[in-house]
């Protein structure tokens, strides 16, 4: 293993430590959560390395950090961007925040999702920079609460993507290049009834009943998606809770499903909601829908110089260029009504992601640190 390669384990093994769960919709939270810990560290690494970083509060104890290095041509910036929060560490196997070797693998809660990736990318930034000069500006952004509902890359999507070329996410492909992938959009569905004495139901209305024909169409509705992406698959739509009634003795009034629904691209939130308003419709279900969270689609063209030149990089090091598709969204959503090109690509497997005892394939630490070295001695293509 190279010293470059060393550092970046260790480096792994550094943010592995520092408790960052996602807090979901806390508002205030203590430790294990929220990710001011993770980005103080990274704060410090980056100014000790001789960096500016601009830190900005997204949400109270929730920062996003932006390193910027101008290049040649100001006028374009390509973005490294990874997420510093985890998912939870309930009922987890092993010792969340004990990074532990093993057989070839790294053990710890955020060493697939996504910490592997940021510090891959931290050291390949460093090492670009230091080298000397770069053809555009060159960002890394860390975003915070990707693993809920993406504040952070919201946030900058929003305000910083004037000059943005190209985008790279950090997530564990297992070191392949996707240029895809689908949306997501959540929705709670509550049907509404009429309470009464359970001895009574005929002066009551009751809520879980007037579920019952939802749940149906959800099903059916399910089964006619049939758009088809070469690189997705087909749209899935499933229901992933419900909930009814009050008291054991009491007609419930009122009951709520959560849908989940997985999105190709072309896909727009109104245009979802107004195809499940006429389904219910159809079925006879007078519901509610109220929107949780809305991640669109991403798809970026396999023609694009971008991609070209991040397989010519991956080919360069011996590993597979074909251009991949996954099922789940990243903060590459937020990114997504932009025209430019964007990649996810970074070590790990995604099947080991929110495990009960997460890990990373140590090897590839080491190869997806001199596959972002390889891409960014090069043009960048954007």
């Amino acid at each position: 293993m190279t010293d470059a390669a060393a550092e970046c384990v260790q480096l792994l093994k550094d943010l592995i430590r520092i408790p960052s769960v996602n807090p979901q919709a806390r508002e205030t939270f203590t430790d294990p959560f929220g990710e001011h810990r993770m980005n103080n560290y990274v704060q410090q690494w980056f100014e000790d390395c001789g960096f500016n970083v601009q830190r900005e509060t997204i949400r109270p104890g929730r920062d996003n950090l932006i390193v910027q290095t101008p290049g040649a041509d100001t006028s374009k910036t390509l973005m490294l961007c990874a997420h510093s929060d985890t998912v939870g560490v309930e009922d987890m196997s092993i010792e969340p925040f004990d990074p532990i070797e093993k057989e070839g693998r790294l053990y710890g809660r955020g060493s697939c999702d996504t910490k592997a990736s940021l510090a891959c990318m931290m050291i390949a930034f460093r090492e670009r920079v230091h080298a000397g000069r770069l053809p555009a500006n060159l960002c890394l952004l860390v975003t915070c609460g990707e693993e809920y509902d993406m504040p952070g890359s919201r946030h900058y999507a929003a305000h910083y993507h004037e000059q943005l070329a190209g985008v790279i996410f950090g997530e564990p492909t297992c070191l392949l290049p996707v240029i895809a992938h689908k949306g997501d959009i959540r929705l709670k569905v509550s049907t509404i009834g009429r309470s009464a004495h359970s001895s009574r139901p005929e002066v009551g209305r009751n809520a879980i009943y007037a579920m019952t024909p939802l749940l149906r169409a959800c099903e059916s509705f399910h089964e006619s998606l049939d758009r088809d992406h070469p690189l997705l698959g087909r749209e899935s739509l499933v229901v992933t809770q419900i909930q009814g009634g009050h008291q054991v003795n009491v007609i419930p009034d009122q009951c709520w499903t959560v849908i989940d629904w997985r999105l190709l691209p072309g896909r727009d939130q109104q245009g979802c909601l107004d195809e499940l308003h006429h389904c219910f419709e159809q079925a006879g279900v007078n519901a509610q829908i109220d929107e949780i969270t809305w991640f669109a689609p991403l798809q970026t063209a396999l023609d694009a110089p971008m991609v070209h030149c991040f397989q010519q990089a991956l080919s360069a090091t011996g590993h597979d260029s074909t251009p991949q598709g996954v099922t789940y969204a990243t903060d590459g959503s937020s990114f997504a009504h932009l025209d430019i090109p964007m990649l996810v690509f970074g070590p790990g497997d995604i099947a080991q992601a929110h495990t009960r005892d997460e890990w990373i394939d140590l090897p590839h630490i080491p190869a997806a640190l001199n596959i972002y070295r390889t891409y960014l001695n090069s043009d960048w293509g954007i």
